[in-house]
């Protein structure tokens, strides 16, 4: 019912708490966009790879500045909605410093439920978390280290995500 689409790149650190807290939350199936890593993330995802809840696609595609980068990540993202049409009933698209989740506890895939057979697709509001004045990376789960959040009036809040259903998306 519920799949995760995410371009990556050299987030190797992250990626296993990262898909582990969303499967967590009811997502079922992920297709990473992998853009020219350089560390050793199949180490990381290696049963999740086997196990066939994790699918990557190379995309190997350089980009230069943050307007170059958006429009990698946006043809990644059409790619994804091509290939699953049939193969998922909802899909979040995020990058992987974001983390889906329901604040009324209920998984996410049941929540999406009662949505299905009036809206195509979902907005999802970003909270930005930030280092939460961590100098350096913790070890252990980063979501119990980075607790501060951005104020919800700051510019960097102002971006959405969304969940949709890839079978209406036409573009």
């Amino acid at each position: 019912d519920l799949s995760i689409c995410a371009l990556f790149k050299d987030e190797a650190p992250y990626l296993r708490e990262w898909v582990c807290f969303h499967m967590a939350q009811g997502v079922e199936h992920f297709f990473l966009y992998d853009n020219l890593s350089c560390d050793r993330w199949n180490l990381e995802l290696d049963d999740f790879i086997c196990s066939g809840i994790v699918e990557i696609i190379p995309w190997p595609h350089h980009s230069c500045d943050c307007k170059s980068f958006e429009e990698i990540r946006c043809k990644a993202f059409m790619h994804c909605i091509h290939h699953i049409k049939h193969k998922t009933r909802w899909c979040a698209f995020l990058d992987c410093n974001d983390f889906l989740f329901s604040p009324t506890c209920i998984p996410v895939n049941v929540f999406l439920k009662k949505f299905r057979k009036k809206h195509h697709c979902l907005c999802i509001d970003r909270h930005v978390f930030g280092t939460s004045f961590v100098d350096k990376a913790p070890c252990g789960l980063l979501v119990r280290h980075l607790l501060w959040k951005c104020h919800s009036h700051h510019e960097c809040c102002k971006v959405f995500r969304y969940i949709v259903q890839p079978k209406f998306v036409t573009g």
